[in-house]
C-alpha cells in the first residue's frame, strides 16, 4: 500500500502532521517555528495557570479546524529555556508567527472567536492576502 501525500490546502499551505506538537528545546523551536513554511500558532503555558487551562480546549479545537496552520504548545516550566529567550512575561500567551516573525501576539485569555480571527488573518498573510483583499473578502 502506498503512502499519499496530502494535497496541498486550497490556499496552498501544507497540512500540519499533528493538531498541536509540544515543543521542548531551543533547536525544536527554530525548527517547528522559526524556520517553518506554514503560519505557526503557539500557546505557551503553564500547568498550575488556570487561564492556561480554559484556553487549551479553545487551542485544541482551533487546531483541529485549520489543520492548514502548525499548531504548538510550550509548557514554560518545563521548557523555560524557550519561554526566557522568546520573552514571555506572563501566562497565557499565544503567539502568531509567519516566516519566523512573531506578528501578534496575545496575553491572557481570549475568546475562541478573539483567536479564531487573528488565525484566519495569519492564513491570510500566509496566502499572499492583504488588508484590503481581506477587507473585501477576496
Amino acid at each position: 500500500m502506498s503512502q499519499e501525500t496530502p494535497e496541498p490546502s486550497p490556499e496552498g499551505l501544507e497540512p500540519s502532521a499533528d493538531p498541536i506538537t509540544e515543543l521542548w528545546t531551543r533547536e525544536e523551536f527554530v525548527a517547528h517555528v522559526f524556520e517553518a513554511e506554514v503560519p505557526v500558532v503557539v500557546d505557551f503555558w503553564a500547568a498550575w495557570c488556570q487561564p492556561c487551562m480554559r484556553l487549551a480546549p479553545i487551542f485544541t479545537a482551533l487546531a483541529a479546524d485549520h489543520p492548514e496552520v502548525r499548531f504548538a504548545k510550550v509548557d514554560t516550566d518545563r521548557a523555560s529555556e524557550i519561554a526566557r529567550a522568546v520573552g514571555i512575561k506572563s501566562l497565557p500567551t499565544i503567539g502568531f508567527y509567519w516566516q519566523g516573525r512573531l506578528e501578534d501576539v496575545f496575553v491572557g485569555m481570549r475568546t475562541r472567536k478573539q483567536l479564531e480571527k487573528r488565525v484566519l488573518a495569519l492564513k491570510d498573510k500566509a496566502a499572499g492576502k492583504g488588508f484590503f483583499q481581506r477587507l473585501l473578502g477576496r
